[in-house]
């Protein structure tokens, strides 16, 4: 909640009604941040950008994954929503259910439910939004007054996408 605290006041590219809706949506957020930490499944490294141009194959069976400027400590399950939405775009949205499950599937047997890491997935789909919007800020930091290009468009419709209901 803090992050989204700090989000939400730092963003000029925010309407008033913007504002108004994320306002309204705070307890929400607050909510959802609690259930995902409570999910059973600890924080890891997110790379938080993951696609297939951030993955070069040097060799057969290798690969190494670069721009790790979006990377972040967080939720594991945060790390789907770019390549979920990659897929999604790519193959249609029939293809995130066998997607999510091959993703959970190290998770599995660890004592969380099936149900449980899917509702963690939906949870962190909706939360993978703060670090997107977070990022916009580290990578084109802008200091107060000063000229420059900053991220607030970005950040804002990252905001903006917490209130839409995850596909999965």
């Amino acid at each position: 909640p803090a992050l989204f605290d700090r989000l939400v006041a730092g963003n000029a590219a925010l309407t008033r009604e913007d504002r108004v809706a994320l306002e309204a949506l705070r307890p929400r957020v607050a909510d959802w941040c609690e259930e995902l930490a409570s999910s059973g499944v600890a924080d890891s490294l997110d790379h938080a950008d993951l696609h297939e141009k951030q993955l070069f194959a040097p060799v057969a069976g290798r690969y190494a994954f670069f721009d790790w400027g979006d990377a972040l400590v967080g939720h594991p399950f945060c790390s789907l929503l770019v390549p979920a939405r990659a897929a999604r775009e790519r193959c249609g949205p029939e293809v995130l259910p066998r997607l999510r499950d091959a993703y959970l599937e190290p998770w599995t047997g660890r004592g969380v439910t099936t149900a449980g890491l899917r509702r963690a997935v939906s949870l962190a789909w909706r939360l993978a939004a703060l670090g997107r919007a977070a990022s916009w800020g580290r990578m084109f930091p802008v200091p107060p007054g000063g000229p420059g290009v900053s991220g607030d468009a970005e950040g804002a419709y990252w905001l903006r996408e917490l209130a839409a209901a995850p596909p999965l």
